[in-house]
């Protein structure tokens, strides 16, 4: 396999591509210290209760309890919004209510039987002439009385704000069928985001076109991280918008960002040391 790539829904999702540099490139001396995120966390937490009864290792009564018990520990610095001007709001409560609230009641998918809970894979892919392996983990797929499976996966997120949006995040479960056609012989007849946290299932009618385009996107991103050499961090473009003034976009820099304590191009950047 010399020569053939890895690639991950996340890692070719590279949001801000010196952050793509600094994950898979930079060498140790380049590196920079990491820190997680409240909402990533709330959603490590939400998907262990969920992998947990998936796999029958908790009982429905019992869903609540266990992802309050671990919320703190999972969530240890809280859920903190942070705004391109600087004020920050406290989040940590109203996801922690809004979780439990979905918890008190969630007793299962209702598409069908659950038969694989947080799946990893690992293919070997050709997209035109590129060869890749896609690797993932699908947090539930389903298969109803009919005989069809249904991808689901779980997100902490809010209500799409678009069309586009849900496109962009669907692409992730149209990569995910393709383990499905080939563990199960047909593609899945729905793919479908579980919000939790607002209680809210998104469900998407799987098409041939749709999963062609997922494609073409996933190799067009291929090479263009393949083919990159100036690695520019997205707040040094949002700041350059700034400067010409046009509104810039600085919430991934202000809150997903690993790396925004210590790129000395986010707003949130606390100096060397």
């Amino acid at each position: 396999m010399d020569g053939v790539c890895t690639y991950s829904f996340s890692r070719l999702n590279a949001d801000c591509l010196y952050c793509y540099y600094m994950d898979y490139i930079a060498d140790r001396k380049e590196k920079l210290w990491k820190v997680s995120n409240g909402f990533a966390d709330v959603g490590l937490v939400a998907h262990k209760v969920l992998e947990d009864f998936g796999n029958g290792k908790l009982l429905q009564f019992e869903l609540k309890d266990r992802f309050l018990a671990d919320f703190d520990e999972g969530v240890p610095h809280g859920v903190k919004l942070v705004m391109d001007n600087g004020f920050v709001k406290d989040m940590t409560e109203k996801y922690k209510a809004d979780c439990a609230k979905f918890f008190e009641k969630y007793d299962g998918i209702d598409i069908g039987e659950q038969i694989s809970a947080e799946e990893k894979f690992s293919l070997l892919l050709k997209i035109k002439d590129k060869t890749i392996i896609l690797r993932g983990v699908i947090d539930c797929i389903a298969l109803d009385s009919d005989g069809e499976y249904h991808v689901v996966d779980y997100k902490s997120k809010s209500a799409f704000k678009s069309p586009e949006e849900l496109k962009s995040y669907t692409r992730q479960l149209y990569l995910y069928s393709i383990f499905v056609k080939h563990k199960y012989g047909r593609f899945p007849k729905t793919l479908q985001f579980l919000q939790f946290r607002i209680d809210h299932t998104e469900v998407i009618e799987f098409s041939e076109e749709a999963l062609k385009e997922a494609l073409e996107w996933a190799y067009t991103q291929t090479e263009l991280l393949e083919n990159e050499q100036f690695w520019t961090p997205k707040c040094l473009q949002e700041s350059e918008k700034q400067k010409q003034g046009l509104k810039p976009d600085f919430f991934m820099g202000n809150n997903l960002c690993s790396y925004r304590f210590s790129c000395k191009y986010s707003p949130q950047y606390k100096g060397d040391d």
